[in-house]
Parts: C-alpha cells; sequence; structure tokens
C-alpha cells in the first residue's frame, strides 16, 4: 500500500496517552487526544483523510471500521 496523502495516525503520545493527529503531505497537521477531535481538525483544514489509518502500536495502515473508538 502507497502512503496516503492524508490520513489519520493512532499512537502513544509523550505522556503515555493515546494520541489521534491528522497527516498531510507527511507532516502532522494537528495532534487531539480523541478520534472526534482529529475528525474535526481535518475537516477545520477542508482535507478527506484516507479510510485507512496508521497504527502506530502495529506500526501498519488500518481500516478505519476496524476500531471501536471509530465506530461508537
Amino acid at each position: 500500500m502507497n502512503t496516503p496523502e492524508c490520513y489519520y495516525s493512532f499512537s502513544d503520545s509523550h505522556d503515555e496517552t493515546v494520541q489521534w493527529s491528522v497527516i498531510y503531505k507527511e507532516q502532522p497537521i494537528c495532534s487531539k487526544r480523541t478520534f472526534p477531535e482529529a475528525v474535526r481538525c481535518a475537516e477545520s483544514f477542508n482535507l478527506k483523510p484516507s479510510e485507512y489509518f496508521w497504527n502506530g502500536f502495529e506500526g501498519q495502515f488500518i481500516l478505519l471500521i476496524n476500531i471501536e473508538e471509530v465506530t461508537e
């Protein structure tokens, strides 16, 4: 899979909490605590992230529909 131009990223933050980020052209646009916050951030920049997100724990792209926080 090629790296998408824009996608969400999910990983640990510096204070050991889970954190979502919006990545655009390989650069973080914003880092948020929850997925809905990251969605609002992407919307504020008129970005349409990929249906895959980067799972920093597993080191791979995964479909967004496969995680609990997104489907709640």
